[in-house]
């Protein structure tokens, strides 16, 4: 990236301070000039199979999560050292995904009865109409990322609120609802297109 001048790198201590000291909004100046190359990194790391499970915003936003609660391990203090750690956590993310995604797949254990989907998306139909019913959305919650369905579950399950599940995921009450919304589009879409199956 060639040698920074010395207004630039000024800069970027004093936001690293900031972010250091808790800011997100200092943090989120930061990670700002790297959203394209994260975005493009993410596409190539995860490959075409799991571009469908996990989309690389999300990548990002785990990524972004991680730096941001591990900031006091960054050792750097220049903008090509940040670039270089910000890059190698999303490498860790992309590896996590691919093998969570890959033991799910093979796990057995971890599929779940088809009652138990039944008394958790549809309650109070005919039997047979809801086994019908639940087909398209016992496929579409299988194949939803771990993270979309830690968040539904913990929105419609245990009734907590944006604010809630951000200070479990370490992040704003915005963000919690942004990621719940892509949750909840995500597994509708899957969902009709397992209907036209």
């Amino acid at each position: 990236m060639g040698e920074p001048s010395v207004e630039r790198q000024r800069s970027f201590e004093e936001l690293l301070a900031q972010a250091r000291a808790g800011s997100r909004e200092a943090f989120q100046e930061l990670v700002d000039p790297f959203e394209r190359v994260l975005r493009y990194r993410a596409r190539r790391r995860l490959g075409r199979r799991l571009r469908g499970k996990i989309s690389d915003s999300d990548v990002c936003q785990l990524t972004y999560l991680q730096s941001f609660e591990n900031l006091s391990q960054f050792q750097g203090n220049t903008f090509d050292e940040f670039a270089c750690w910000l890059l190698g956590i999303m490498d860790h993310v992309c590896q996590k995904e691919q093998r969570n995604y890959h033991r799910q797949a093979r796990d057995i254990s971890r599929e779940v009865p088809l009652a138990g989907v039944k008394n958790k998306l549809v309650t109070g139909e005919h039997p047979a109409i809801e086994d019908k019913r639940n087909r398209p959305f016992e496929a579409a919650w299988r194949e939803l990322p771990y993270r979309y369905r830690q968040v539904l579950d913990w929105r419609y399950h245990e009734k907590c609120s944006h604010e809630e599940i951000g200070n479990r995921l370490g992040v704003s009450p915005d963000a919690a609802k942004h990621l719940h919304r892509r949750a909840m589009r995500k597994l509708s879409d899957d969902a009709h297109k397992h209907e036209k199956e």
